[in-house]
């Protein structure tokens, strides 16, 4: 009786589990053994990384703000669709980290009262452009559009990256830019992703211990695997980023700020794409 009993239950489980994932996406299903990973890891990131809309609050210990901080957090409030915040730090960039010449608009490093202008790198302006190219189509921010007309033009930010690793990230952020007109770069850059994953790389100076350009190419590939609607490749990077992700969090250590802020528009992202009760909104959604 008990033998029977216990097989009546698991096939009550099996059903009702059965029954939950009933009208789930394929990407749904998929996400969801990586749900409460991805949970933890937005909490802790959130609370430790330092996105604000706060000028003030991105200043480094140098007394300067930069715009390789100021933009990515500024892409990442326009493509969760936060103005306010978004609009905040646009004007901080439009007053400070930019200045008018003949030939256009030119961007600024970093920026601290009193102290002359710095040119911004390729790679500066490259995300910088990125940001503003969401806050115009993602919030309608006509401003944004006006002083990326006006920008002008910088190097090749994929020449000076450094490593294969980081010109892929930057090829990434440009195929996620063309979704959904044209997803052959998008489904070329995952292809080359699974070459360069999980190699040893030339080590990069940061608090991951030289995984931070991995987790920036990571994190984009997770966003296009969840744009193209390719399940496998979504939760092989995604698992991949937290498990370099999960060290820091016992250490209670912390990622650059830009990288701390793209990882977060992922977790973000895959949250919006998973099962529906780690949705924002959902039972443990914000």
């Amino acid at each position: 009786m008990r033998h029977e009993a216990r097989t009546a239950s698991l096939v009550l489980v099996a059903a009702l589990l059965g029954a939950c994932a009933t009208g789930q996406t394929r990407m749904a299903r998929a996400l969801d053994p990586s749900m409460e990973r991805v949970l933890v890891a937005e909490s802790y990131l959130g609370t430790v990384t330092g996105v604000s809309s706060h000028p003030e609050r991105l200043m480094r210990s140098d007394g300067y703000v930069y715009v390789a901080d100021v933009a990515p957090v500024m892409r990442y409030y326009a493509e969760r669709g936060d103005t306010a915040p978004y609009l905040a730090l646009r004007r901080y960039l439009v007053a400070n980290l930019t200045r008018r010449q003949e030939t256009g608009v030119e961007l600024a490093r970093r920026y601290r009262a009193g102290q002359s202008f710095e040119p911004a790198a390729p790679s500066g302006y490259f995300w910088a452009r990125k940001a503003l190219v969401q806050g115009w189509q993602n919030l309608g921010d006509t401003t944004s559009a006006v002083v990326l007309a006006q920008m002008v033009a910088s190097g090749s930010a994929e020449a000076s990256a450094g490593s294969a690793l980081q010109s892929l990230a930057l090829a990434c952020a440009d195929a996620l830019e063309l979704l959904p007109g044209d997803a052959a770069p998008a489904r070329a850059t995952l292809a080359r992703g699974r070459e360069l994953v999980g190699r040893r790389h030339a080590p990069v100076a940061s608090t991951l211990g030289g995984a931070e350009g991995e987790v920036d190419l990571l994190s984009c590939l997770t966003r296009a695997g969840v744009a193209l609607d390719d399940p496998d490749a979504s939760v092989r990077y995604l698992d991949r980023m937290l498990d370099i992700l999960s060290p820091i969090q016992s250490r209670s250590g912390r990622t650059d700020l830009g990288t701390g802020a793209d990882v977060l528009l992922t977790l973000h992202t895959v949250r919006q794409a998973g099962p529906a009760w780690s949705r924002p909104g959902g039972p443990y959604g914000r």
